[in-house]
């Protein structure tokens, strides 16, 4: 990020396929901010934010995002800000990440992969700011509960 910009008041944590995107429509479509992610492989392209995909920038009262998607917590993440952290059975997201099954010719990506899992755990139970746990089973299964407490915290 720019050394000039504040950072975004709300880390957005997840691992790939974790439904960040939809969380992060849920904190736009809320806030009337954007929310930016970035992505790991790629730091220089930007995944912009999810109403401006739709050519509905009209959306936004301000500019300045208000959350960043993050698959990895970086040294340079800012840790005033508030963490949303949303969790997946590790089992699933791994599973969907990769793409194909799991085999023993796979095993350096899965332990790899199980890594970064529970490094982002990690980080948010030694967040030092807010932050709250937002698990994928209970959005599809209670989404009005989960939204709420999205709502509330931000």
């Amino acid at each position: 990020m720019d050394p000039n910009k504040t950072f975004p008041k709300y880390v957005l944590a997840s691992y790939p396929r974790s439904a960040n995107h939809w969380i992060r429509y849920i904190i736009e479509f809320l806030s009337n901010q954007p929310t930016l992610g970035e992505g790991n492989r790629n730091r220089d392209r930007k995944d912009p934010p999810i109403f401006k995909r739709f050519g509905l920038e009209d959306h936004y009262n301000v500019t300045e995002p208000i959350a960043i998607k993050r698959h990895i917590i970086r040294p340079s993440d800012d840790r005033s800000s508030h963490m949303i952290f949303v969790i997946r059975d590790f089992r699933e997201v791994i599973y969907r990440h990769l793409g194909q099954p799991f085999s023993i010719l796979r095993l350096g990506d899965i332990e790899k992969n199980i890594r970064m899992y529970r490094d982002l755990i990690k980080h948010y139970s030694n967040w030092p700011s807010k932050k709250l746990l937002v698990s994928y089973e209970d959005l599809i299964s209670d989404p009005h509960k989960s939204i709420s407490q999205i709502a509330h915290f931000i």
